[in-house]
Order: structure tokens, then C-alpha cells, then sequence
């Protein structure tokens, strides 16, 4: 009974136009980003240990959408805070005076389920991206990371879920905006990190994940 009347709700819902319909567009637009305390750390009762990295990027952006699923490709440069956390809980900035940056680019998918309300557009989204840093600066100047490249150390899986409102504009035009919570994984410097650390200290090291908000505000064009 219950399951038969969910579908009679929803599919009244969808007769009165209040879910979206099947539509297209792309744009472009511009987001902040910022990813904290990805890491590695130690637990160990003897040893209590943390460091990594907290990264604020700020970039341009640009989407294309098919109702529910948007695919955007985004171009940060990130501002990165590298910190340590000692046994008493004391976190200290060893950035020891240099400025560390990331030139980056990600790919990002995510699923929303559109809801009309007026004539603005509502939808929860989540979905899955792969950061890549393309650079590495200190005080400017690129740094060499070896044998391996840079993106062999830093890119990144991530995850993120939020919500995002479309508001119309004049004709097919419409203002996007998007605020989400950003789940990043370790890289595999922070895996290398941990796994070195502990052959060298014998602790318990493991990787950190870092998170963060992400807003973005952009504009669209339907097709």
C-alpha cells in the first residue's frame, strides 16, 4: 500500500512539471575551494604526531549539464599552508617563511535530482573528481620532484555532496550556484610519507583525508 502511494506522489509530482524535465546547457564560472588537514598522523600512545597540508584554491570553471549529471572541468591555483600538530595539541605553521603553491586542474561528475520551486531550479547533487596538480611553487619557483612528476605525487581522488540553485536570468540564461563539502584522499605523497615514517620511527603513522567546502557561482546557458 505505502510503496503504491509513493508512486501515485510522485507520479502526480511529475505531471504538474514540479521535477525537472530532460534539458541542456553549459557555462562557465568561478569557485573557492579549500581542502584541511590531509595529512598523515600517529596515534600511538608514546607518540601522538600529526603534519600535512591545508590548500585554499581559487580558480574558473566550466560545465557543461544535462538535467541529471554535470560534468565541469575546473582551474585552480592553490595557496597551501603546510602545518604540524604536536602530543599537547599544539599546531604549529612550518612553512618556515615560503610560500607554497599549486597550479591544478580537476575533473568532476556529479548526479543531481532538479526540483522545480517557481521559476528557480533546486537540486542535492553528489559525485566523484580527480584533482591533478600541474605545478608546485615555492617563493615561485617551480619545484623538481625528481624522477617522478608532480602529478605522480599530489593528484588526488575526491568525493563531494551538496546542494546547488539555479536562478533564471533574461531568455536562456541563468545564474548557478553550488555549495558542497569536499571529501580529498591521500595522495601518494602522504601514503610514501606515512610508510617512511614508520620504518623510521616504528609508529603508527596512517594518511589523513582532507576536507572542505567548495562554493561556486556560475553562468549558464541553456540550449
Amino acid at each position: 500500500m505505502k510503496k503504491t502511494v509513493i508512486i501515485l506522489v510522485l507520479a502526480a509530482f511529475t505531471a504538474s512539471g514540479v521535477f525537472a524535465q530532460l534539458s541542456f546547457s553549459f557555462g562557465a564560472g568561478t569557485f573557492f575551494d579549500g581542502s584541511f588537514r590531509n595529512g598523515i598522523k600517529s596515534n600511538d600512545h608514546n607518540f601522538w604526531y600529526e603534519e600535512g597540508k591545508d590548500v585554499i584554491s581559487l580558480g574558473a570553471y566550466l560545465f557543461y549539464d544535462a538535467s541529471f549529471i554535470e560534468a565541469s572541468v575546473n582551474f585552480g591555483y592553490g595557496f597551501v599552508l603546510k602545518y604540524e600538530k604536536d602530543y599537547f595539541g599544539t599546531i604549529y605553521d612550518y612553512n618556515n617563511d615560503s610560500n607554497f603553491n599549486y597550479l591544478m586542474v580537476s575533473l568532476c561528475v556529479i548526479g543531481k535530482f532538479p526540483v522545480n520551486i517557481g521559476d528557480s531550479l533546486f537540486y542535492p547533487a553528489a559525485g566523484v573528481e580527480y584533482n591533478m596538480v600541474l605545478a608546485s611553487y615555492e617563493n615561485g619557483v617551480k619545484e623538481d620532484w625528481g624522477s617522478l612528476s608532480v602529478s605522480d605525487y599530489l593528484n588526488q581522488y575526491g568525493i563531494l555532496a551538496g546542494i546547488g540553485i539555479d536562478f533564471p536570468l533574461s531568455g536562456a540564461m541563468f545564474l548557478r550556484t553550488q555549495g558542497f563539502i569536499n571529501i580529498r584522499f591521500p595522495a601518494k605523497y602522504q601514503k610514501d610519507l606515512a610508510i617512511v615514517s614508520n620504518f623510521l620511527n616504528n609508529n603508527s603513522y596512517k594518511t589523513t583525508i582532507g576536507i572542505g567546502p567548495r562554493i561556486k557561482l556560475g553562468f549558464g546557458l541553456k540550449l
